[in-house]
C-alpha cells in the first residue's frame, strides 16, 4: 500500500524506541493515506525540498491535516537537499520563521550525505520524551 516505508528499532538514552517511517514524497495518489497514519503517530517530520518552493508552500496545508486529524504536537519542520546550496529557493531565515510561527523546531539536513540526519532524530525523540515523561 505504501510505496516507501521503513522499520527500525533502536536503543536512545534508556528507552527501547520502534519507528516506522513513511514517505509520501508529497505525491497525490498518497494524500488520503497520512490521516491514517496521523492517528497512531507519536511525532512527525514535516520535510520540504529547500530547492522546491512548491514543497514549501505545501507545508501549511500538511500542518492543517496534522492537526485535524491527529493529537500530536510533536511535529517537526526539516527541509531537506542542504548539500544543494546554489539551487536553493528558501533561506534559513525565512523557513526558520516560518516553523517559529508555527512553534515547532526546525532543521535543515542533506539526506544525500546524510547531514543533520541523526540530530533531527534525537529532536523529535527530546521532544517525544519530554512530551512522554509530562503526561506520566
Amino acid at each position: 500500500m505504501w510505496s516507501d516505508s521503513k522499520v527500525r528499532k533502536l536503543k536512545y538514552r534508556e528507552y527501547g524506541i520502534i519507528l516506522n517511517i513513511w514517505d509520501t514524497g508529497g505525491l497525490e495518489r498518497y494524500k488520503n493515506l497520512p490521516p491514517i497514519y496521523y492517528k497512531s503517530a507519536n511525532g512527525i517530520f514535516v520535510v520540504f525540498d529547500l530547492a522546491n518552493r512548491n514543497s514549501f508552500f505545501n507545508v501549511k496545508q500538511w500542518i492543517k491535516d496534522i492537526e485535524e486529524f491527529s493529537n500530536i504536537s510533536l511535529a517537526i519542520l526539516i527541509g531537506n537537499k542542504s548539500d544543494l546550496i546554489n539551487q536553493r529557493e528558501i533561506s534559513f531565515e525565512e523557513a526558520k520563521d516560518f516553523a517559529d510561527e508555527l512553534n515547532i523546531p526546525y532543521l535543515e539536513v542533506s539526506a544525500k550525505n546524510g547531514n543533520n540526519i541523526n540530530a533531527a532524530f534525537e529532536a523529535l525523540f527530546n521532544v517525544a520524551l519530554s512530551n512522554f515523561n509530562s503526561h506520566r
